[in-house]
């Protein structure tokens, strides 16, 4: 048989994510005061798998904010074709592996090198599901809408991977942002920046020049207390005394004015002003993250010109250390000194890169 069980917790967030995931599993490890996780193994950029804990799992369901979706991995199968998949997962005993859910649903990720379509792997799970569970005597159901367990298969490598997945609903979305502007980053996105640039807020403020709709410094106010992912989520924070000092401007008063209303409902306090960033004086010691524009909207050397202008403000302020994120064309070597880190990274389809200045 080339299917085989497994008992793993697959932990996956944006591209580029898997040291800081590694490094934030520890943290809530730490925090939660259960045992810390083994060295991960990372199949992918992005992606981090450890043995599977129930408590741990839990917690990172709760707590991770770099992570888009927690998996608990169950089965492993090298089936290439249909039905030889149905008859591994029937062998298998995928009903008994998946807990004997009374309703369940099945998606695909990633699926191409399969010799079927998505649709076909679905139904291929589903109806093994459906044998194995009237075969031991149990009942369940296909629910799409509101099921007990959503079963994931996604291709890792050379091997196709069923899951139960943990937070059927993407971890991205806090469920504060109602509002945006145009072109926001995701939210587990900005928590990546934050700790890839190591960002403390028991020690320095965190200043965002072009706050947008103010995704940075409310996902830094909620990384600095421990909060839980989600506004829906009644788990406490980890760091309740945590007092970060968080500051945010934009050029543009709406902005200003949704990343404030933004802030309420994240229940994060927030000095904002509306200003262009070139006019910011006194401000505190800290570190400054700007998302600088990016995309379609701009040509190449319009992006160039305003990320070196940044570059130049940015040195001026002796006092702060800053982070930029730019779009993935821009060459690093039009800045006036090589960059302290240079880190690839996706926000949704659009390659960007972070730079953290020295």
């Amino acid at each position: 048989m080339e299917t085989r069980r497994i008992d793993e917790l697959r932990v996956v967030g944006p591209f580029g994510a898997g040291k800081v995931l590694e490094a934030e599993m520890l943290r809530i490890a730490a925090a939660k005061k259960v045992p810390r996780p083994s060295r991960p193994k990372k199949p992918q950029p992005g992606t981090c798998v450890f043995p599977f804990d129930a408590e741990l799992a839990q917690h990172a369901v709760d707590y991770c904010r770099v992570a888009s979706r927690i998996h608990h991995d169950v089965l492993k199968t090298k089936a290439d074709r249909l039905e030889k998949l149905f008859d591994e997962l029937v062998e298998a005993e995928i009903f008994q592996v998946l807990g004997c859910p009374l309703s369940f649903s099945v998606q695909v990720k990633n699926v191409d090198d399969f010799a079927a379509g998505d649709r076909q792997v679905v139904g291929t799970i589903k109806n093994a599901i459906l044998e194995t569970a009237a075969s031991s005597g149990n009942t369940s159901e296909v629910d799409p809408s509101n099921p007990d367990t959503v079963v994931n298969a996604t291709i890792l490598g050379d091997q196709l991977v069923i899951s139960k997945l943990l937070t059927p609903e993407s971890l991205s979305r806090r469920g504060w942002r109602l509002e945006r502007t145009e072109a926001p980053m995701r939210e587990n996105l900005a928590a990546l920046v934050l700790m890839a640039c190591r960002y403390d807020p028991r020690k320095e403020a965190l200043i965002d020049p072009m706050c947008g709709s103010g995704t940075l410094p409310i996902e830094a106010g909620l990384l600095a207390i421990g909060a839980a992912n989600r506004k829906s989520s009644d788990q406490p924070s980890l760091f309740p005394e945590t007092k970060p000092t968080l500051w945010a401007s934009d050029v543009d008063s709406n902005a200003v004015a949704i990343t404030l209303r933004n802030a309420e409902r994240a229940d994060v306090a927030i000095t904002t002003q509306t200003i262009p960033y070139q006019e910011l004086t006194d401000l505190p010691d800290g570190l400054i993250v700007a998302n600088l524009p990016y995309g379609e909207r701009l040509e190449q050397e319009d992006l160039d010109r305003s990320i070196i202008e940044f570059e130049s403000w940015a040195r001026s302020q002796k006092n702060c250390r800053t982070a930029m994120i730019v779009p993935g064309t821009f060459d690093p070597l039009l800045l006036q000194e090589r960059p302290r880190m240079d880190k690839p990274l996706k926000n949704g389809n659009l390659s960007i890169r972070l730079l953290q200045l020295r």
